[in-house]
């Protein structure tokens, strides 16, 4: 698929994008969207790094969002943020710069929302409120806390401490007896 020459910005036009500080979070939608290769926007310039302030970003939404309790780990307990680097730096780069660049701009979203601030930088109750404020709205301020809730709950679900606090022994229900016919049923079938 070929993708036209200038960027494609659903439900906004360029200017008012920028107005309203989405640009950086819709053209990250856009690229993860329709897919790693060739989507036009913001230019490449080589890795982009994880820094300090992406990771600082990340612990405070993964701390609202994972806070522990119930016999399960934390997001800081696991060390989330840390999980998230590793697999950012483990990703083709223009993979991994999307999503350090929809991290930074998913950070950027409460200063263009009215509060003049970063998401890092507000109270824990005030991220809480604003989290809940994007989870209830619509657009793509709530398609970047989707796609980031995402990320941070499958980095978290795939620590060794999470698992073993659910009792996941990393068996396939499959290879269970008991599950076998009722789980097959839904598989592809193997090509003989």
């Amino acid at each position: 698929m070929r993708y036209p020459a200038q960027p494609r910005w659903i439900g906004w036009g360029n200017g008012e994008a920028a107005e309203h500080g989405l640009t950086v979070v819709q053209w990250a939608y856009t690229a993860a969207r329709d897919g790693p290769d060739d989507v036009p926007g913001l230019p490449e310039r080589g890795r982009v790094t994880f820094s300090p302030r992406d990771r600082a970003t990340i612990l405070a939404f993964a701390e609202v969002l994972l806070p522990g309790g119930g016999g399960l780990p934390s997001a800081r307990d696991v060390d989330v943020a840390g999980t998230m680097e590793r697999y950012i730096r483990n990703m083709d780069p223009r993979q991994a710069g999307r999503l350090t660049w929809l991290i930074r701009g998913f950070s950027a979203l409460p200063a263009v929302s009215g509060r003049f601030r970063r998401f890092r930088h507000l109270q824990p109750s005030g991220r809480e409120r604003f989290l809940r404020r994007l989870a209830s709205g619509g657009g793509y301020r709530r398609q970047a806390y989707a796609a980031l809730k995402q990320f941070v709950v499958t980095a978290w679900a795939s620590s060794p401490e999470v698992s073993a606090a659910m009792g996941f022994d990393g068996s396939c229900l499959a290879d269970d007896p008991d599950h076998a016919g009722f789980v097959r049923g839904y598989l592809p079938q193997r090509a003989p």
